[in-house]
């Protein structure tokens, strides 16, 4: 039986072509799978960069001054010693409460009033140290209580004023904290009369000398750029002032909003 010309020129044009499909959808199938394997490797070090960007961060949080923790058991110690048992009760109240804050936060944004409590028993554990030599002020704007601003920023900032001004100031120390909305803004700001001014080299300070490269490393891994960390020398003391986004929790998935990158 023989075939007709046509028949015959079709099959030959289906054997030469045929490889030649199978080749080029090989390469396809194998770009497509190339392809696929760079999205999935490129998603998997995002997670895990994400993953210790975060773990950094609570790092970065769960820091704590050693000579605060000295500092502290030496002020429990000197009241057990000479039995001021209601100083002590008070001071192991206040001291157990700042721990229990300071191992229990594990989330990027707390609301303000969080860190405002936490500050203030940090500032009963220094005004117990110090007595009547302390004198502390506080403006602290009720309406933004519920804002969500990164854990430890303001008790970081306190613990910054003590540790170059307050520590080894002789006579009243003085110790102011503000914390007010200022446009789409928070303005958080602490002021201390301690002997900052003495050690002044330039008008431009390092943040990293000053303790403060910790805040702005955690400003900088929520907000990117959108913030502002500013150390100001005056005629006595120092002043550390901190502006970053407003934000509030979403209501309907207890979620913030972060545009920071």
């Amino acid at each position: 039986m023989f075939i007709s010309q046509d028949i015959f020129i079709v099959f030959i044009i289906v054997a030469i072509f045929t490889p030649i499909v199978s080749v080029i959808t090989l390469f396809m199938t194998s770009g497509f799978e190339k392809e696929f394997r760079l999205i999935t490797v490129k998603k998997e070090q995002e997670h895990l960069e994400k993953k210790y960007r975060k773990n950094e961060y609570i790092l970065l949080n769960t820091q704590i001054q050693p000579h605060f923790l000295f500092n502290t058991l030496n002020l429990i110690l000197g009241y057990a010693h000479i039995q001021e048992n209601e100083k002590l009760i008070r001071t192991l109240e206040k001291f157990s409460m700042y721990l229990k804050y300071h191992y229990q936060v594990q989330e990027s944004l707390i609301p303000l009033y969080k860190e405002y409590t936490h500050t203030k028993n940090y500032l009963a554990i220094q005004q117990a140290r110090f007595d009547s030599l302390l004198g502390v002020n506080y403006f602290f704007d009720h309406n933004i209580k519920d804002v969500l601003v990164p854990p430890f920023i303001l008790q970081t900032l306190v613990e910054n004023a003590f540790k170059h001004g307050l520590e080894n100031k002789l006579g009243k120390k003085e110790l102011s904290i503000t914390l007010k909305q200022e446009g789409l803004n928070v303005l958080m700001e602490v002021i201390d009369n301690g002997s900052g001014m003495s050690n002044r080299v330039t008008d431009t300070p390092e943040k990293t000398k000053y303790g403060l490269k910790n805040i702005e490393e955690r400003l900088h891994y929520l907000f990117g750029d959108n913030f502002s960390l500013n150390i100001k020398f005056l005629q006595e003391g120092t002043k550390v002032s901190i502006i970053f986004p407003l934000l509030f929790e979403k209501s309907s998935d207890n979620d913030a909003s972060i545009n920071s990158r």
